[in-house]
């Protein structure tokens, strides 16, 4: 920030573009260092990191001028009800020089909206409704299907305010979607920053609203929603490496376990930041009992897991990808928590992640 003041100066000018190439090589060299020591202490060969999720399938809506992708899903009188973002906005696993992901279609402000679909039998994408229009801020993205006092509600992000020109600032706040009012309701009230968003809700219960805030430090929010107030709790987990971003919504596989899929971006030779999985398991208070090794679903890209739930025995998943696919598959919940605890500790490995091979073959 410092060093940008004097771009216009003459001669200045030059000195500090050099110095921000340096700056963004060395970090990026760091970051990918990182990911390697990471993941060469977690992978043994490439073929082992993917989840062994069965019966996959790609959710292919009906076509139409703006993207629809990072579905979620949740089971509702035993059906699979589905939901996913449509917006005009969309990138691709590539980075530039600084390392940001370059957009698939450039355009000067986001339009954002929800659809709900369901799966035949077949396989096939079937009662496709547009339940949010597409429409500029202030809109709602990125929704997790959560059901409430037998009710369903969708959390996500509310972009209140994007960059635009030369004002590159952003106001997110966390919001659900109440499916029988139709309503968008903010959490407001929680701290002075212009950026919250990706928190994952927990219990419901007398109106105080029980959600994961962070990570890293683990921090649980308590948000009353009657008064729009919030109380904070942290407690410090070794088993915690990085500040997971959030991702899917809780299950609960016993009373004292309930599992949830977390991400974090790790940088990648050409790829930039690539979304990794990880399942997180939690006792019935919220403790982290344990961290899977990192995983994908089927490649290397901007993958997105906002969708997780129980049906007869089954764990169901469902994923973005790219920001321009849509999936599900499912597996047995036994065969689920054999793969969480297999071995993460490899003792020796033969990735190298600083190899653009790697990724270039197995995306």
């Amino acid at each position: 920030m410092y060093l940008k003041k004097f771009r216009n100066i003459f001669f200045f000018g030059s000195i500090v573009k050099v110095i921000e190439i340096m700056y963004f090589f060395l970090k990026h060299r760091y970051e990918m260092i990182k990911t390697q020591l990471h993941l060469s202490s977690n992978w043994k060969t490439i073929s082992e990191v993917k989840i062994p999720i069965q019966n996959i399938i790609e959710l292919t809506p009906p076509i139409t001028e703006y993207y629809i992708y990072n579905p979620t899903l949740v089971n509702f009188n035993g059906e699979l009800n589905f939901y996913a973002r449509i917006s005009n906005r969309s990138f691709i696993p590539l980075a530039d020089r600084q390392g940001r992901s370059l957009q698939r279609s450039t355009v000067d402000k986001t339009k954002d909206g929800i659809c709900s679909f369901k799966v035949s039998d077949n396989f096939d994408l079937i009662n496709f409704n547009i339940m949010l229009d597409p429409r500029p801020t202030p809109c709602f993205q990125d929704p997790k299907a959560l059901i409430f006092n037998d009710k369903i509600f969708l959390f996500g992000n509310y972009l209140i305010k994007e960059p635009y020109g030369s004002d590159r600032s952003s106001i997110i706040q966390t919001a659900y979607f109440n499916l029988d009012s139709m309503e968008i309701h903010r959490l407001k009230n929680v701290s002075n920053k212009n950026i919250e968003k990706n928190w994952i809700p927990f219990s419901l219960k007398n109106r105080i609203l029980t959600l994961v805030y962070k990570s890293k430090p683990f921090t649980i929010m308590k948000y009353n929603l009657d008064l729009d107030s919030a109380v904070f709790s942290t407690q410090n987990y070794n088993l915690v490496e990085f500040d997971y971003h959030g991702g899917s919504q809780f299950i609960e596989l016993n009373e004292q376990l309930f599992a949830r899929i977390v991400r974090f971006k790790h940088r990648l030779p050409k790829l930039g930041l690539i979304n990794l999985s990880y399942v997180m398991l939690h006792s019935q208070n919220l403790e982290v009992t344990y961290v899977s090794r990192p995983f994908i679903f089927r490649k290397f890209g901007l993958e997105i897991c906002n969708g997780l739930t129980l049906k007869d025995g089954r764990i169901f998943f469902a994923w973005g990808e790219d920001d321009i696919r849509m999936y599900t598959g499912s597996m047995a919940v036994d065969d689920f928590l054999k793969w969480v605890y297999s071995s993460k500790n490899s003792k020796w490995s033969r990735i190298n992640t600083l190899s653009r091979k790697i990724w270039s073959e197995s995306t």
